[in-house]
């Protein structure tokens, strides 16, 4: 709020026509700052170049740095390749494949899959993340149906946004898909999980095995997080992903008995 002569009179007024306690809850509204677009929050909250360093330098130093193998569902190699090579975090390998049907054509020499859909794109610390909550869960926020103290996560989800073509500009809009810790019931009606979704590799190719060559990845991540005793929730936009690729609300799974959709628990 400016500072003028208008407005010192109309606060004059609105305080001896309202009283003191009054004046000073408006005053404080007043003061507050305007709603932002998701647009400005995401551009204010990017990942700088200084701290990409940092992150490269740090992980070099870890006396574990788990190999992520990055399962790209495109042929475009370069396209994937131009992206992870922007990547902070530098030990991961990239499997390209055309679809999810069987494990047979995937060949994974990390420890876990981050599966990552032609024409997505990720933030350059995504792989940092997801690094980290491997290598230290316990500095991570963590979540799930059991979480055992010693051993690795068996899957890790962040947040993600929508990018859609805007009509009247040569740009993209953007909405946020901001999700919640784990909860197998929600998941039995949504697959919110979705993306970035990196998956422990004994977890991951046996849940492939069992998807009975079935190309739908949220198949094979409900599967996936149903066979997982530890799961992290890393709350931070790090996957941007096209309109066609978001998230479902409905899926195979949710069928229970005569075709009725389970509710999600809400515990108190």
């Amino acid at each position: 709020m400016k500072l003028s002569l208008y407005n010192l009179r109309k606060g004059f007024r609105y305080l001896k026509n309202y009283g003191l306690k009054e004046f000073f809850i408006r005053l404080k509204e007043k003061g507050e700052p305007e709603q932002i677009s998701y647009a400005e929050y995401a551009a204010g909250h990017k990942v700088t170049e200084a701290q990409l360093k940092i992150q490269t330098k740090e992980s070099d130093k870890w006396s574990y740095r788990p190999l992520i193998s990055c399962v790209y569902m495109g042929e475009n190699r370069e396209d994937a390749l131009a992206m992870l090579e922007q990547q902070s975090y530098i030990n991961w390998n990239l499997t390209c494949i055309d679809k999810l049907c069987t494990g047979k054509e995937i060949e994974l020499s990390g420890e876990y899959a981050a599966l990552i859909e032609a024409g997505d794109t990720i933030e350059p610390d995504a792989l940092y993340e997801l690094a980290h909550a491997i290598a230290f869960p316990k500095e991570t926020k963590q979540s799930g149906i059991h979480w055992e103290e010693i051993g690795k996560p068996d899957l890790i989800y962040t947040d993600e946004d929508v990018r859609c073509p805007d009509e009247s500009k040569t740009t993209e809009t953007a909405e946020p898909l901001l999700k919640p810790d784990f909860s197998p019931d929600y998941l039995e009606n949504y697959c919110y999980i979705r993306h970035l979704c990196c998956i422990r590799k004994t977890v991951f190719l046996q849940a492939l095995k069992e998807n009975d060559g079935n190309p739908a990845i949220e198949e094979l991540i409900c599967r996936a997080a149903k066979q997982s005793d530890s799961i992290i929730h890393i709350p931070k936009v790090l996957y941007h992903t096209k309109a066609e690729h978001a998230p479902r609300v409905e899926h195979a799974s949710m069928a229970v008995g005569s075709h009725e959709k389970k509710q999600p628990l809400v515990s108190i």
